[in-house]
């Protein structure tokens, strides 16, 4: 679902990337896959001071507030045991 990775190549037409860009996508299926053909509009280049394991991490981070909570549940404490 989400990953990071090198960029291999780049079609003709893609202007914003280039080969050895790191780059992290979210909502395409196969993320343990060794190669992906993902179009350029859904990667997000990386800077150098972020690594994969972050990148891949944070590409679903806030996707779960549109989720309905059960009753009694808040988002802004974690939920106790009596």
């Amino acid at each position: 679902m989400e990953g990071a990775g090198t960029v291999e190549a780049v079609a003709d037409d893609v202007t914003d990337l280039r080969p050895g860009d790191r780059v992290a996508y979210a909502g395409t299926i196969g993320g343990y896959a060794e190669a992906r053909l993902i179009a350029a509009d859904r990667v997000v280049k990386l800077p150098e001071t972020i690594g994969d394991e972050v990148a891949a991490a944070m590409m679903l981070q806030g996707m779960d507030r549109g989720v309905p909570q059960p009753q009694g549940l808040s988002r802004s404490r974690p939920a106790t045991r009596s």
